[in-house]
């Protein structure tokens, strides 16, 4: 298969089966792997600000999200979407279709471009927005595609990746990928065990869950934990809804200074505060305002 039809295949296996964008004369190709494959269906919007938006409100409710620009002036106009999907751990791919390897090569200025023909002037800008970013070439197109999937996949983060016209038809060389999409289990069992001796040596614990539990697809293991950890529950804002309200052990939302003082005082006299998915911003957390820091508690 081509590259266009791979990356279509691959982000069809995470569950994408809804594409949004807007079509542009370099990312035809892609466009046409979408609509080649039975299962997937493109979704044209009216402007790539409102496709960003759309991928991102997808991505929320399915997993994972993919959106669809062309070069230069169509990802430039989704740009405040994928913040907003970076801001809030939202996976969504930013798939930009770009001008041929020949003419990025040889600098030609062509339209979508600035007149000092750079073509790596946005993918630069978008670096500050997302977890990772590629341009594909003949030689790393399936490492790059598998390399930013992982990324997507383990940081639940928005990722781009721009596709040359040639390169989005160009077969694929089946070459194997060398990243390991596992945890290394010797880290991850030595973590858990000092996790649970902080646990156990605390006289007055306390769990503040969010919406990050809820990006990295970590419910049912949530609140398995507070069930039989029996620990009181809280949450920040955008946690809300994360065990059942009704568990003796649920204390309420946490609210700072404005409400429900039983839950600050609690944290504030908690000597080991166990802070899960959390997204410590003012609004989330009503400005954090309690003894200990929230932010650096793990």
């Amino acid at each position: 298969m081509n590259t266009s039809e791979y990356i279509v295949k691959k982000l069809e296996e995470l569950g994408i089966t809804k594409f949004f964008g807007v079509p542009g004369d370099y990312n035809f190709n892609i466009l046409y792997a979408i609509e080649n494959n039975k299962n997937t269906d493109w979704i044209g919007c009216t402007n790539e600000l409102n496709a960003g938006y759309a991928s991102d409100g997808y991505a929320r409710i399915n997993g994972y999200g993919a959106l669809v620009t062309t070069y230069g002036v169509g990802e430039l106009s989704a740009m405040n979407a994928i913040a907003g999907s970076m801001a809030e751990n939202v996976p969504v791919i930013n798939i930009v279709g770009m001008p041929s390897t020949k003419n990025i090569d040889n600098r030609t200025l062509i339209h979508h471009n600035l007149q000092d023909a750079d073509y790596f002037r946005f993918i630069e800008a978008f670096k500050s927005v997302t977890a990772s970013t590629a341009i594909l070439t003949a030689d790393n197109a399936k490492i790059e595609i598998d390399r930013i999937l992982k990324v997507l996949v383990k940081e639940k983060k928005p990722v781009y990746i721009a596709i040359p016209e040639d390169i989005a038809v160009m077969e694929l060389i089946d070459r194997a990928s060398n990243y390991n999409w596992l945890s290394d289990e010797e880290s991850l069992s030595k973590a858990s065990e000092d996790i649970v001796n902080l646990i156990n040596n605390s006289k007055k614990p306390i769990i503040i869950g969010d919406i990050l539990i809820k990006r990295f697809n970590a419910e049912l293991e949530y609140k398995n934990f507070c069930e039989k950890s029996n620990i009181p529950v809280t949450n920040f804002v955008m946690g809300m809804n994360l065990v059942d309200q009704d568990s003796d052990n649920y204390l309420g939302t946490y609210f700072s200074d404005f409400k429900n003082q039983q839950i600050k005082e609690y944290i504030e006299k908690s000597d080991c505060i166990i802070s899960i998915g959390t997204i410590c911003s003012d609004l989330n957390s009503f400005g954090y305002n309690n003894s200990q820091d929230i932010r650096y508690n793990i």
